[in-house]
């Protein structure tokens, strides 16, 4: 038996439309808040203040402190720092790949 492309189509829709079978994960308050930061954020920018945000938080029903609220935001911003790369010309001693690589050749 042969079966149309459209078939396919609507068979693939269908299966995509089913919901995962795994339960919904849960999240702990810095988890809560390292996945809100980027709204966060945008919200600082926009000149709102973190008691304001921890506020509208609690007001829709996550229950945060301001001092946590703020605590987690600057542990989420540092470990985006941390994820530097180094560059390709430093090594673990500090000096350019190139002179060490030099003194080995000659």
């Amino acid at each position: 038996m042969r079966y149309t492309r459209s078939q396919a189509d609507r068979l693939a829709e269908a299966l995509h439309a089913i919901p995962s079978a795994a339960p919904h994960r849960l999240f702990n308050k810095l988890e809560m808040v390292t996945y809100l930061s980027p709204q966060i954020i945008g919200l600082q920018e926009r000149g709102h203040s973190i008691a304001a945000i921890a506020a509208q938080l609690t007001a829709g029903g996550f229950p945060i402190a301001e001092a946590t609220l703020r605590t987690y935001l600057s542990r989420t911003k540092k470990k985006g720092r941390r994820r530097r790369k180094r560059s390709r010309n430093s090594r673990a001693g500090g000096r350019p790949a190139s002179r060490a690589t030099a003194r080995l050749v000659n």
